[in-house]
């Protein structure tokens, strides 16, 4: 049966309509903890899920995407057979490890979250409800919250700015360490991702996202379903900006032409100009609109948008560097190409 994208979404934005998908009473959810290297984080997470107040069976499942520091030794060692151990000989990937979830995964529903985070009691019972309340629900994610420390509002801000919001709603992208979706949906949607590449959480969740919307599945925004996401100290957070976040600034864009920002890279030398210069804007904008839910005080503000600055200067020179690699062709963007139409479904 067919549901229209508009009354999908209004029906997963308010828990309405007719029941379209079985989510039995009882049936297994499976939480999915992907790593890498993880292993002084992972246990922090693992312990969050175990002390989940939950009345469903649920089943924890760590998927280590061939770490070489000793995450599935701590990991054994510690929690034993409460939880479940997917190991990879070596790296191939975030979008592999959400496959493996779809394989290995014994529930109906997958929650996912990280290393990164931490997530409350109430979590995973707050996604059965959304599920079980709401048939039509097929995906769902929620906010990143850091704490009110200096840096941790300073990251909250600018590398989690979309997910500031508590409000319920739509969402435009997923939160690779917070969010649920229906496992015969996840598989779906996977077969049109490229699965045997080694591509990180970052540029996986923003293909994964674009899917869903090209396949007319609404993403519920929950802020019911927060989690306490670790932030780095700031030499880490200009790290992040000028490594990590620069390269995937790229790297999506290459690979999904439908990103915000993509018509950029027809001109690639003003990349690394325009990209911090949006970002600058909409973090300056997103200081303001969301000034109470960080406790930002006037004080604070210049301090905040100073460190901002230093921020977006190594995402400059990150930018710059990313967008010598990819006019050369080098290895680190070798096969990336943007998703070719004619193969996508239009009735999917």
């Amino acid at each position: 049966m067919m549901i229209s994208k508009s009354g999908l979404s209004d029906a997963v934005a308010h828990g309405e309509g007719p029941e379209e998908v079985e989510v039995r009473p009882g049936a297994m959810v499976s939480v999915v903890i992907t790593c890498k290297d993880q292993g002084s984080q992972v246990v922090h997470t693992i312990h969050s899920v175990i002390e989940q107040d939950v009345e469903e069976a649920f089943n924890i499942l760590l998927i280590d995407d061939g770490s070489r520091d000793g995450t599935i030794h701590t990991a054994r060692g510690l929690f034993g057979k409460r939880i479940e151990i997917v190991e990879k000989d070596d790296s191939k990937g975030w979008l592999n490890s959400l496959q493996l979830a779809c394989e290995r995964g014994a529930g109906e529903i997958l929650a996912f979250t990280d290393p990164h985070c931490t997530v409350p009691s109430e979590w995973l019972r707050t996604i059965v409800h959304c599920f079980r309340s709401n048939p039509r629900l097929r995906i769902m994610t929620g906010p990143a919250f850091h704490g009110f420390r200096f840096m941790e509002k300073l990251s909250a801000l600018t590398l989690h700015g979309q997910f500031l919001s508590m409000k319920r709603g739509l969402a435009r992208h997923i939160f690779d360490a917070n969010f649920a979706i229906a496992r015969d949906t996840l598989a779906d949607l996977l077969l049109y991702l490229p699965v045997s590449e080694d591509i990180n959480d970052g540029v996986g969740c923003s293909l994964l996202s674009s899917q869903a919307k090209r396949s007319g599945i609404p993403i519920l925004y929950e802020p019911k379903t927060i989690g306490h996401h670790i932030s780095p100290c700031f030499k880490e957070y200009l790290k992040e900006w000028g490594g990590i976040s620069a390269r995937n600034t790229i790297e999506i864009r290459f690979r999904n032409p439908d990103e915000r920002g993509a018509g950029i890279l027809r001109y690639m030398f003003l990349a690394p100009f325009i990209y911090p210069a949006v970002r600058m804007a909409l973090d300056v904008q997103n200081a303001w609109r969301f000034r109470k839910t960080l406790r930002l005080c006037c004080l604070e503000f210049p301090l905040v948008m100073a460190a901002d600055v230093a921020g977006k200067l190594w995402y400059f020179m990150g930018l710059v560097r990313s967008v010598k690699m990819a006019r050369a062709h080098v290895s680190v963007f070798e096969g990336v190409r943007p998703p070719n139409r004619e193969t996508l479904d239009p009735e999917w």
